[in-house]
């Protein structure tokens, strides 16, 4: 875990970038609007478990001067897609509270909003074209569409933001763009619960405290032990005797990949057959490979030190000399940044189990847990099994239109493409209207034989008398030009055919290309299907025969 940092360059991440109107005046209000922010989403997202990083708001300390006012979140969802979908739950709520916003939200994939409305956009909507034209204002998705900044026309920040609060219901996007992605989003803050699983396991108490403590810690032990290494199984060594059986809750996903993750089975192991203890244990070993993995002084690393090299090429200390009291105030707020955004995954739990062990509340329910157990009845876990039927279902909801003559189109093309024959670069259709009426009739098996003749014609296994010989290249000369004249007549409004191929220097290059092949190769490949040898084709004692 300690490996990668929590922000850096992450291939599942999600950016939101919160745009403000001219109204926010000075620093010191727009810093209380973060925090209001974060509050609010905080109140929000307070029962929800996040799959790696927990969703916030910052002040960019490379934009916090600029002449837009906004706040910026990037979070990384790893794995679990949920976590980015109760994002944007949370930004559209934000948009509803704080009429002054105009978000922007993408991950790697661009706009996955439009990505998941994708049956529904108009034609002149693609990547390119949707630039900067995506929002989501007052708890709506907005669309800049052509009719209100054409296609052609790039449009920077400043100019979509302008045109989303001058032009709101212009940019309102279709009813049906609207409902494919609030579908997706589901019915938050009642879906959160349908997303979690609580079970028995039989765990440490420490741990158990911990848990109950801080419920969203599950997350992070869970992926320890799922990801662990061969470093990290050197502290999967001790067994507890400290156990107590408790209750925890889990996401779904988390106790699907807990369960089906490979237990380690040590000597000596004791009563790890049923599910409370093995996955007590695994989680255990996870919570020992968070804490016993080394962490280093954030303020030393490498990637602080590029983050802080960073800074000062972006003139971010405003040529303030290091010491001075500006220049430590400035320093200040980009270490605070530094450790909530782009410190490691290792340091930044360890820090969050430091502060809640550290509580007397923690302490006290650890305490408690010592002489008390709170096992209960597991939740059922027959989702975990799927069914056909209702598979079916889900892909039928998820994928079929209700447009049934769109799908019968659909399956005529699927079919038309089928019966289509191709090359090595695909189908081409781009000359179909020319052949339409002017259809070629070709015999591959007399061309095989033809092709057969001329090649043992030419090969020293074909042992022939100079009249045979003579006869029989006739014979094939004059079925290679009637050939060639038939192809010239269909061909004939196509483009010139009037090239005729000469026999003895198809079977030149031919051999040629035996020889400069290996052991084998497209022509000896094409020889083998005919049962010709590549051998029997080439003479070693005089290869200009």
């Amino acid at each position: 875990m300690a490996g990668y940092y929590r922000n850096l360059k992450y291939e599942d991440t999600l950016q939101c970038t919160l745009y403000f109107s001219e109204d926010v005046q000075n620093q010191g209000q727009f810093e209380d609007l973060q925090k209001s922010m974060n509050v609010f989403i905080k109140n929000l997202s307070h029962e929800y478990i996040w799959h790696r990083d927990d969703f916030k708001l910052c002040l960019h300390i490379l934009k916090e001067h600029s002449d837009l006012p906004c706040l910026t979140g990037t979070t990384c969802f790893g794995d679990n897609v949920e976590d980015e979908w109760f994002i944007v739950y949370l930004i559209l709520e934000i948009t509803k509270k704080y009429s002054n916003v105009v978000a922007q939200v993408e991950d790697n994939d661009g706009d996955f909003l439009l990505i998941e409305a994708a049956n529904y956009l108009p034609s002149w909507a693609n990547p390119e074209s949707t630039e900067n034209r995506v929002f989501l204002y007052k708890g709506k998705i907005h669309i800049i569409n052509p009719t209100v900044v054409p296609c052609h026309s790039k449009i920077s920040i400043q100019e979509a933001i302008s045109t989303i609060i001058n032009n709101y219901q212009k940019t309102i996007a279709p009813t049906d763009i609207q409902q494919a992605i609030l579908q997706r989003i589901g019915n938050y803050p009642e879906k959160i619960e349908t997303l979690c699983h609580r079970t028995n396991v039989s765990v440490p108490v420490e741990l158990a405290a911990l848990l109950y403590s801080k419920p969203s810690l599950i997350s992070p032990i869970v992926t320890s032990y799922c990801n662990m290494d061969l470093i990290d199984m050197k502290h999967c060594k001790n067994y507890f005797n400290d156990n107590v059986t408790v209750k925890i809750k889990f996401t779904k996903y988390l106790y699907a990949m807990l369960l089906s993750s490979k237990s380690i089975n040590l000597a000596g192991a004791k009563n790890i057959d049923d599910k409370k203890t093995q996955l007590g244990m695994k989680l255990a070993w996870g919570y020992q490979i968070i804490k016993k993995s080394p962490v280093k002084d954030e303020f030393n690393s490498l990637e602080y030190k590029k983050f802080i090299n960073s800074l000062n090429k972006n003139g971010y200390f405003k040529n303030n000399l290091e010491g001075s009291k500006d220049y430590k105030e400035l320093l200040a707020k980009a270490n605070e940044y530094f450790l909530s955004t782009e410190s490691s995954v290792t340091s930044h739990v360890n820090n969050i189990i430091c502060n809640v062990q550290s509580t007397v509340e923690y302490n006290d329910l650890l305490e408690t847990l010592k002489v008390t157990s709170s096992a209960e009845e597991d939740d059922d876990d027959d989702w975990l099994n799927v069914n056909p039927e209702h598979f079916n279902d889900f892909l039928s909801s998820k994928y079929s239109k209700d447009n049934t003559k769109c799908n019968e189109t659909l399956k005529n093309k699927l079919s038309n493409f089928l019966h289509e024959k191709s090359d090595f670069e695909g189908i081409d259709k781009r000359d179909e209207d020319i052949f339409e009426d002017n259809n070629i009739e070709f015999d591959s098996e007399e061309f095989v034989k033809s092709l057969d003749k001329m090649l043992r014609f030419v090969s020293n296994e074909c042992k022939l008398n100079d009249s045979d010989s003579d006869n029989e290249f006739e014979v094939l000369l004059d079925d290679m030009n009637n050939v060639d004249d038939e192809l010239a007549s269909k061909l004939n409004d196509v483009g010139d055919f009037s090239r005729r191929c000469d026999p003895k220097e198809i079977a030149k290059n031919l051999i040629q290309s035996l020889k400069e092949e290996d052991l084998s190769g497209p022509s000896s490949n094409i020889l083998k299907s005919i049962g010709i040898n590549k051998n029997d084709m080439l003479d070693s004692d005089d290869d200009d025969q």
